[in-house]
């Protein structure tokens, strides 16, 4: 029994802390097995079988530490409030290509710290299935985001200039998930008008391969052209 129930455990301890992002019902079983340890800790007997209740001891402290350290996450809320990017940083994830996005990032937060702008237009964009509105941001003439909104489908896209020329694009959409939903991100990086780099929020960040850029290249590039021959509509 003994060598079965420590097999168990550590299985159960190593996929739980190897990573903290765990679902809950995860964090539940984990729960569940250490109160079943202190119990059987407690059902030993005084006598004959002391190693066996120490080493019990010992797993449900290595247990509690464990879950401790890797809480459970928090049940996801019912409804996720979805808004542009305003005073927000793009931390790098990992040190792929951190000097060439560096720039790309910095202009990112400079632009949504800007809470007093020259001018914003905004148009309608009927000419898409979802509907939606842009808003075209200005300082001194010139352009430096675009903000385009489609309340049907609960997406945001939202396109940032650095010197004239697309610079970094974040896709904000909402995924439903039985009665909760969940916010999805996807950063995507540019440089001379080519896709260099991609972060999805449901990814750890590794880059992707160069032909899955290339076609997702085309899609931005298209979907931002179609909205940037807005301004003069």
């Amino acid at each position: 029994m003994k060598k079965l129930f420590t097999n168990t455990l550590l299985i159960t301890i190593l996929s739980f802390t190897i990573s903290c992002q765990s679902p809950t019902d995860k964090a539940n079983e984990v729960t569940d097995l250490a109160i079943k340890m202190n119990e059987a800790v407690k059902d030993q007997p005084a006598t004959g079988s002391g190693k066996l209740s120490e080493t019990f001891a010992q797993d449900a402290v290595l247990l509690d530490t464990a879950s401790k350290k890797c809480p459970p996450q928090a049940l996801k809320s019912e409804s996720v409030k979805l808004t542009e990017s305003k005073n927000e940083k793009d931390e790098p994830i990992n040190d792929y290509l951190t000097e060439q996005l560096k720039p790309i990032r910095e202009n990112f937060h400079k632009i949504n710290s800007i809470s007093q702008w020259s001018s914003v237009d905004k148009r309608k964009l009927e000419l898409t299935p979802e509907n939606g509105l842009a808003e075209y941001y200005y300082i001194d003439g010139k352009l430096q985001k675009i903000i385009a909104r489609y309340p049907k489908t609960k997406q945001i896209s939202e396109y940032y200039l650095l010197n004239g020329q697309l610079s970094f694009v974040v896709l904000k959409s909402v995924q439903f998930e039985g009665n909760s939903e969940e916010l999805i991100t996807d950063k995507n990086y540019f440089k001379n008008s080519k896709l260099i780099h991609k972060i999805y929020s449901q990814d750890c960040g590794a880059p992707f391969a160069d032909d899955y850029l290339v076609e997702e290249q085309k899609l931005i590039l298209g979907a931002f052209k179609k909205i940037k021959a807005r301004i003069n509509k």
